[in-house]
């Protein structure tokens, strides 16, 4: 679904820009040079967003090795909130409500409770319309449930539930990807 809304406004505005251009190589000539003007904003988005992704990644893989300890969900829920969208001057905004997983639960290490909210890295916690998946992400933890818990022996307080990287990192990742190559592209059109 939001890969089709991409697609629409990715037409839109080269529909908009043939039309400000009078041609369709005039439009091809403004695209060129806005890709060049955003090149370096693009390669940096592109760096920063491949340096979250690899370290997402890096630290699932870390947590495979980390000491685990016992403990216990304490909080596991959707939360919800409305967001008004739109043309908010002229009152003519709608309500979108976006959810979010809650997850916390409890453990204990060399007698120094600690709380924990995460339940893998690389993982979807963001706000998102789509209250079923956020759902899907925390119904293997039940509230009141005795869970296991990776924890860094380093920093105690950083633990998660799952090994590994979640599957957000990929999607990270590919917007690095598609971040670098239009911004390198708009070096060599420019």
């Amino acid at each position: 679904m939001k890969v089709r809304w991409i697609g629409v406004i990715a037409l839109i505005a080269v529909g908009a820009l043939w039309l400000d251009a009078g041609s369709v190589s005039g439009a091809v000539t403004r695209l060129r040079s806005i890709l060049a003007e955003l090149s370096g904003t693009l390669v940096l988005f592109g760096v920063a967003a491949g340096a979250r992704a690899a370290w997402l990644w890096w630290r699932g893989q870390q947590a495979a090795s980390w000491p685990v300890v016992g403990g216990t969900i304490t909080r596991a829920r959707v939360e919800s909130r409305k967001q008004r969208m739109g043309n908010t001057l002229y009152r003519q905004a709608s309500k979108s409500t976006y959810y979010r997983p809650d997850l916390a639960y409890r453990y204990e290490v060399n007698g120094k409770t600690f709380e924990g909210k995460r339940a893998r890295f690389g993982e979807r916690a963001g706000w998102d319309k789509d209250a079923a998946a956020m759902k899907r992400l925390i119904d293997p933890y039940p509230e009141g449930h005795a869970v296991q818990v990776r924890y860094d022996p380093a920093r105690p307080g950083e633990a998660v539930l799952t090994a590994g990287a979640g599957a957000f990192w990929r999607t990270i990742a590919v917007f690095a990807t598609a971040c670098l190559v239009l911004g390198v592209a708009g070096w060599f059109v420019g």
